[in-house]
């Protein structure tokens, strides 16, 4: 009893020495924090994840800096998802299962931490990836990208693009056991015939494996065979993991500690993290997937500027990224407007800006000046908030969200600037700022996320 008291006393200290652990109820201002302090599951769920912290420091011996930099983080990402739900009118009625999600999935993460600090996978493939995963740099590249060009285990496949159905089917080495028009049909050859098609052989393993892409969300099909010793392919049934492998999410085949291993990619969005999950060829058939998320520091850079304000462009780009940096940190509507507006004439001023943007298509996207375009994600979604810029005594209105196009969003920052001109708001500037990886924090073992759960927003 004395040792179970002892446990619980470190805990709750500890839980309130690690920031953004825990929802400061009495302290509630804005839209993220009255929901859940008004949501009686959703402040349980923040209780559990304040304790799940603790327990993390004091019993299993995380580093408490890296802890402690990584909830920060995580904290971002949770409060710009958070505030995406509750902004949007179409999305906010799902916003409490949406923040239920977020908060249940990071429990789950500091949970798996013990399981990677000790090797306890009860998997060799597993902890042979986390190994090659652990050594890798953080350069911003996608997770498989960076293992396929480091010197280890893997053996990757080399792909070539076929044109189209008639070259796949002269690229197969032999006669195949399986109806080739459902093979056609998996890959969506029978209705594009000239698709492109991805195509590999596995050294040493007898694998042959297609995908080809399709759809607004780039998703893949995939087929696979297995080369017998009857020489002729037979069909191997597509992974658990490659379900879903659309937009955000790739898939991979390589063979790892003598073991074929399919492997698919999740960068998150709105967060620096990197699902991978993993299942292992048994020789008739696949194994249980297995899932780890990689987690990464970041800073902030300038990805793309355009600017109309001649000598002022210079200090409009740096005060551009420093207001990034600052809504980053904290991406909630009022992190930019405390104390810029001294006087009544700026108040006066920037109101009347704001009652202008209501109805200018200027600010619906970022302002693409002097001849540049950005050419991505650059329109403005609900989430996206105004605040005013002063430089050199001038009044801007600043617009600062996620770039946008149809569903999609992204996890850069627009920054467009606008001034006013003879009753109208003139586009000034137009600033993108992107995340860049720079050293991984923690790796942990999740749980698998069931089919149809990989898709943006879900």
């Amino acid at each position: 009893m004395i040792w179970r008291f002892c446990v619980t006393g470190l805990l709750l200290l500890a839980s309130s020495a690690l920031h953004a652990a825990g929802m400061d109820c009495k302290a509630s201002r804005d839209a993220v924090q009255k929901m859940i302090c008004t949501h009686l599951e959703l402040r349980r769920l923040d209780h559990e994840m304040s304790v799940q912290l603790a327990r993390e420091r004091h019993v299993y011996g995380v580093d408490a800096e890296i802890l402690r930099r990584d909830q920060a983080l995580w904290h971002r990402g949770f409060l710009d998802r958070a505030w995406s739900f509750l902004s949007d009118p179409g999305r906010s009625a799902y916003a409490p299962q949406a923040i239920g999600r977020m908060y249940q999935n990071r429990i789950d993460f500091l949970a798996g931490l013990n399981a990677v600090a000790t090797s306890r996978f009860g998997d060799s493939v597993a902890h042979a990836l986390v190994a090659e995963v652990q050594s890798l740099p953080a350069n911003g590249e996608d997770v498989v990208t960076a293992l396929r060009k480091q010197a280890g285990p893997f053996d990757w496949p080399i792909w070539r693009v076929l044109s189209g159905k008639s070259a796949f089917i002269a690229a197969l080495p032999t006669k195949s056991s399986a109806d080739i028009n459902h093979v056609l049909r998996d890959l969506g050859l029978l209705w594009s015939p000239g698709a492109p098609v991805n195509f590999a052989r596995l050294p040493h393993a007898g694998f042959v494996v297609a995908d080809t892409v399709e759809g607004t969300m780039d998703c893949q099909n995939w087929t696979m065979f297995l080369l017998g010793e009857d020489a002729v392919l037979h069909p191997v049934p597509v992974p658990e993991v490659f379900r879903d492998t659309c937009w955000n999410r790739h898939g991979s085949i390589a063979r790892l500690a003598q073991r074929v291993v399919a492997i698919s990619e999740t960068n998150a969005i709105l967060d620096t993290a990197t699902d991978l999950e993993l299942q292992v060829w048994g020789g008739s058939r696949w194994g249980r997937p297995t899932a780890i998320r990689v987690r990464y520091d970041y800073k902030l850079i300038v990805d793309f500027f355009s600017c109309d304000a001649k000598s002022l462009c210079a200090k409009v780009r740096s005060q551009a990224l420093r207001d990034a940096m600052r809504y980053d940190a904290r991406p909630l509507p009022a992190s930019l407007t405390g104390g810029i507006l001294r006087t009544t004439q700026q108040r006066a001023r920037y109101r009347r800006m704001r009652r202008l943007a209501r109805h200018a298509k200027s600010v619906r996207r970022l302002p693409e000046l002097a001849g540049l375009s950005y050419a991505s994600l650059d329109g403005y979604g609900s989430e996206a908030t105004y605040f005013p810029m002063l430089i050199e005594g001038k009044l801007l209105l600043g617009r600062i969200g996620h770039g946008h196009i149809g569903w999609r969003e992204g996890d850069n920052w627009l920054v467009g600037l606008w001034k006013l001109d003879g009753g109208h708001l003139v586009p000034l500037a137009g600033v993108v700022v992107v995340r860049k990886r720079t050293r991984m924090t923690l790796i942990s073992r999740i749980r698998v996320k069931p089919p149809g759960r990989h898709r943006p927003g879900v």
